[in-house]
């Protein structure tokens, strides 16, 4: 038998848990705030300056809801953000360093742009950068020893991980957060019918419960008159071993919510494996596996032998058939120039033929005459072994239309640039056996699952394919793994140095929802169990 819970919260939970993910979704371009010496620095700037201007500039107005629209610059809101989450910890280390409760609420798009208080910081720490770049080393660091508590370093390192798994596009679906917004209200129930339990929430309510701790006055209030006191959130706890604290908590979680007459479970909540490494891999040009695109002016045309004083008409097309140039001349010789130096500029793309084509056509007496010149490949390759941004020399190309007819026409070819990429999969049928595919793969962790990693002797299969560009040289090496008794597929895609550039694995049933969960399936990714994998 299910029930209802009416527990009231202090703001809109689902309008805020958006906010939420759109805010990790900015962090989430920046690898540098998850771990190393951006988030030391950052630490630094949040305690230092920080927590002290709010405070101090909420104590001067007398009214925290102006504090509240300040936004702090990003690798500070990110540990802001990440120290929340740890109320227990955030109520005591602001008490430690400004002797108040620091509120704060989420900004983001407009709000975010026009609450960042530059100027107010600039006034207050002349010395320290308002923004700093998170793209790039950091430089001077003062030493610096923190006087918080709470290990925010560590605890960015694993928000990391619930970024990831909030990171499908059903979490920004109101239909499925509303839900998860009753699914919090049952965790803060089962909390208050046993407050020494330890239970486990799923990512849906997870995120909820993230988004009310991002209001730390509001969420005081909020779980001290549900439970009696703060509710603290530990994130800590990610040992997914059979045995494990977490594995056993999830055991008795279950059992409680099956109890109250609700499935714990939920289709697009359950864990999704580890993100893929974060690894600082060199920056590889691969614009060399291009199709290339070649710009030509045709700079002058001359014409020698026509037989009468009198107007004739010569075209020049490419090998598709499009006009390159098309002038009226009058024999029995002409010669054609621009004072801009170009008569025409066309685009030779090497996807769309095997050589440049150039057709002279010279109408006399109503009949057309014609021929061609193929400027090869190994022609432009001479001309453009290794530079970019050249020009080559004016070259002037010679062609016989009839009995002394003469057409002749200079070209100047300006550098290659990438046009388009073609890759090809160059098949192997052979499958070998591999004994241990967590010793092969790139990231075990994002492939299989929890009960698939422990398990100590399972067979899997795994066969190696070439990727050739369009010039048909290997350009990646394409490895398809498959298991049948680990429940899994995967294939990586490697670069010529090792470096695996892509991946795509099967998902569990369990980590995209149903199409009914959501309320806008357009955007979101969904499955249909008894169908088959419905289109994204």
């Amino acid at each position: 038998m299910t029930f209802r819970l009416e527990f009231q919260f202090g703001f809109h939970l689902v309008e805020d848990a958006l906010a939420q993910r759109q805010f990790l979704r900015i962090v989430d371009d920046y690898p540098s705030l998850y771990a190393g010496p951006h988030v030391r620095n950052a630490i630094r700037r949040y305690e230092l300056f920080w927590l002290p201007l709010l405070a101090q500039y909420a104590t001067r107005t007398e009214k925290w809801f102006i504090a509240l629209n300040i936004a702090a610059p990003l690798d500070i809101a990110w540990v802001w953000h990440v120290h929340m989450l740890s109320p227990v910890s955030y109520q005591r280390d602001c008490n430690e360093i400004v002797a108040t409760l620091v509120d704060h609420k989420i900004l983001v798009g407009e709000q975010r742009y026009e609450g960042l208080v530059k100027a107010l910081w600039e006034k207050l720490y002349p010395e320290e950068p308002f923004e700093v770049d998170l793209t790039a080393p950091v430089c001077d660091a003062p030493d610096f020893q923190s006087r918080i508590e709470y290990d925010i370093e560590a605890a960015c390192a694993r928000q990391r991980v619930f970024n990831y798994q909030a990171s499908l596009p059903h979490f920004a679906d109101k239909r499925f957060l509303t839900k998860a917004v009753e699914r919090y209200k049952l965790h803060l129930y089962l909390k208050q019918q046993n407050p020494e339990t330890f239970f486990v929430p799923c990512y849906d309510s997870d995120l909820i419960w993230h988004a009310h701790q991002l209001n730390p006055l509001i969420y005081t209030r909020d779980t001290t008159k549900i439970l009696g006191k703060v509710f603290n959130h530990n994130d800590s706890v990610n040992d997914r071993k059979p045995g494990s604290k977490l594995s056993k908590s999830e055991t008795v979680t279950r059992k409680k919510w099956k109890n109250l007459g609700h499935q714990f479970a939920l289709n697009g909540a359950m864990f999704r494996g580890e993100p893929p490494l974060i690894t600082q891999k060199e920056s590889i040009d691969y614009s060399l596996h291009a199709a290339f695109e070649y710009t030509v002016d045709l700079t002058t045309l001359e014409v020698e032998g026509l037989p009468k004083p009198k107007p004739y008409t010569v075209e020049i097309d490419d090998i598709n058939g499009s006009q390159v140039l098309k002038v009226h001349v009058r024999g029995p010789a002409a010669r054609v120039t621009k004072s801009d130096g170009v008569l025409s500029r066309f685009a030779y793309k090497k996807k769309n033929s095997v050589n440049l084509r150039v057709s002279v056509l010279v109408l006399i007496f109503s009949f057309f005459n014609s021929a061609e010149y193929s400027f090869s490949d190994e022609y432009l390759a001479e001309r453009f072994p290794c530079e970019r941004n050249v020009v080559s020399q004016p070259e002037t190309h010679e062609l016989t239309i009839a009995e002394n007819l003469i057409v002749r026409f200079t070209t100047v070819v300006h550098s290659p640039k990438p046009d388009e990429y073609f890759f090809s999969v160059m098949p192997n049928g052979d499958f070998n056996p591999v004994q241990d595919a967590t010793s092969i793969l790139s990231s075990p962790a994002l492939f299989l699952s929890p009960f698939s990693l422990n398990q100590t002797v399972a067979s899997s299969e795994m066969s190696l394919h070439r990727l050739v560009d369009y010039w048909e040289r290997e350009a990646f090496i394409c490895r398809v793994m498959h298991s049948a008794e680990l429940l899994f597929s995967s294939v990586e895609v490697m670069n010529h140095v090792g470096d695996v550039v892509s991946t795509a694995h099967l998902l569990r049933g369990n980590v995209l929802p149903a199409k009914k969960q959501v309320g806008e399936p357009q955007f979101c990714c969904t499955l249909d169990e008894a169908g088959g994998k419905e289109p994204c």
